[in-house]
């Protein structure tokens, strides 16, 4: 790394010169490798890089150093934001920065906790001193506690910023915003980090909702930082082009409840202003989750207070490990609080790009209460500029889905994704597609009604004129279909404008029963990793 480092920074004449001239061709780096050296490398050492990259007019790929900046993540710790606050006050490349991607971080420190206890109790068996069990024991034991003691002065530091009504942390993101006067798009996500996440120093793995597992206080602190960069954004005066809240978090989302009380704190006509500009919105929600037993409940409510055997015992670890639930675990409760979408939405009126996706864990309780948000996004917010439409996990009746659909006069691209009809049939909804707005583009994915609709063609002439790729490529066909006992089920297909001129039609043959196969089985994980629970 060194040497990468002196060759890139080391020539202190300009371009043009016997000892320029004297240098061996340069060959383009792969983006990986660039990555790993600026990730490597100090402020200071990184303006010698790109100083040094303009001096060679690229030679050594520095345009590539460049778009390293464009992208900037905080977790707002203090050390984070200090580095942020660097790039921003530099005059190179402050310019340079375009997206921001904030880190709801919790800090599980109860699995490093009950590891901590395991290490030690195996110190009993690691020999005598200075055999090689008792050394690599002792390792393990310093490295852990060393884990432990950071985990804890970062949970530390989150509690004073709570404290403190988190008005020193808004002001001071907002500085930093205002200083980087070309953000254009900012991505909230939710992340765990666990000790065995932290690798060498400085460097921290993220484990998000979307890896099988979620915490407790995952919702809690996705929608405090949601209220700290809105605060912060309206406070900096920032133009957003494009805003991503907890998108294909999927169990480490944001609830809809939360949305609600964010904004409930926040000044509705200076939030207005803020994100008047937004023209692409990603919003992952879901209903508000719990575990499934008052039991699981209580060991997550037991708090720092309770000694580490006590919450050990509360559950049984070997199946809940720390602050983690498996989501086959985890319940849904029905709440019919989506005022906050339809509030938050109405402050967007440019908004060119929708996507919305709900995430589902309703075990108990009556899924109909779904089927009105998107009534009451159709009859409260207008979308005169909206152009792509993505609707996933979201439950609907054919006249809300309709009167969402239709509003819209420049629609063009259009993509449906787990979508479950309450009342109604798709095949009342299907013909009437091919006239909405201006479609060039159709993406439909797992639609439900009262079963999973077959998209396949009317008849086999239709399929082998219509999808011949679908017939020769066995990865497509995996991930689009999977077999019956008639015939494949396809759950997934893409339309263009020349097919959606014909109009559409499908199938009306029952496929029979599912056969038990890898595609099956591949196709049901998946649709639960990526929606949850089943709303139809």
């Amino acid at each position: 790394m060194m040497d990468v480092r002196l060759l890139l920074a080391s020539p202190a004449q300009g371009p043009g010169t016997a000892e320029d001239d004297a240098l061996p061709e340069a060959l383009p780096l792969p983006t990986e490798i660039i990555d790993m050296i600026a990730e490597s490398l100090s402020l200071a050492d990184l303006q010698n890089v790109r100083l040094a990259c303009r001096e060679f007019n690229g030679r050594f790929t520095g345009q590539e150093f460049v778009g390293y900046f464009r992208d900037r993540v905080t977790d707002l710790s203090t050390s984070s934001l200090e580095r942020l606050e660097a790039v921003a006050s530099h005059p190179k490349f402050q310019p340079i920065v375009r997206r921001l991607k904030v880190v709801a971080v919790i800090y599980d420190t109860l699995t490093t906790e009950l590891h901590l206890l395991d290490v030690r109790a195996r110190m009993n068996y690691a020999g005598q001193e200075g055999r090689p069990g008792r050394r690599l024991a002792v390792q393990v034991l310093t490295t852990t506690e060393a884990r432990l003691r950071w985990l804890q002065s970062m949970l530390e530091m989150q509690c004073q910023q709570a404290e403190d009504g988190y008005s020193a942390l808004i002001h001071r993101l907002a500085a930093i915003m205002k200083k980087l006067g070309g953000l254009q798009c900012l991505d909230l996500v939710s992340a765990v980090v666990a000790g065995e996440d932290l690798g060498a120093p400085g460097r921290i793995v993220y484990k998000d909702g979307s890896q099988g597992f979620w915490h407790q206080l995952l919702p809690r602190r996705a929608a405090e930082v949601l209220h700290i960069t809105t605060a912060a954004v309206i406070q900096s005066k920032a133009r957003l082009l494009s805003l991503s809240l907890y998108a294909t978090q999927r169990g480490g989302c944001i609830e809809a409840a939360g949305v609600a009380s964010v904004l409930s704190r926040l000044n509705v006509e200076e939030l207005a202003a803020a994100l008047a500009s937004v023209g692409e919105l990603n919003l992952t929600f879901s209903p508000r989750i719990r575990p499934s037993s008052p039991e699981k409940d209580e060991y997550h409510l037991m708090g720092p207070s309770a000694s580490i055997e006590a919450q050990a015992s509360a559950y049984n670890v070997s199946r809940l490990s720390g602050g983690y639930i498996p989501p086959d675990l985890l319940m849904g409760v029905t709440d019919d609080n989506f005022d906050g979408i339809v509030a938050l939405l109405r402050l967007m009126p440019q908004l060119q790009t929708l996507d919305l996706h709900m995430f589902n864990k309703l075990q108990d309780g009556n899924s109909e209460v779904y089927d009105s948000i998107l009534f009451d996004i159709a009859q409260k917010v207008c979308f005169p500029q909206l152009t792509t439409l993505t609707l996933r996990g979201m439950r609907a009746t054919t006249a809300s889905l309709m009167q969402f659909i239709e509003s819209p006069a420049k629609l063009r691209h259009l993509e449906l994704r787990y979508v479950c009809l309450g009342s109604g049939t798709w095949a009342s909804i299907l013909p009437h597609l091919t006239k909405v707005g201006k479609l060039e583009f159709l993406r439909l994915s797992n639609l439900f009604d009262r079963r999973l609709v077959n998209l396949a063609p009317k008849d086999d002439a239709a399929m082998a004129e219509e999808m011949p790729t679908w017939a020769t490529d066995d990865q497509l066909r995996t991930t689009t279909s999977f077999p019956c006992a008639n015939g494949p089920c396809i759950h997934t297909r893409e339309f263009g404008p020349d097919v959606l001129a014909k109009g559409l039609e499908f199938t009306s043959k029952e496929r029979g029963t599912h056969l038990p196969t890898a595609m099956l089985k591949s196709w049901l994980e998946a649709r639960l990793d990526e929606f949850g629970r089943s709303l139809s």
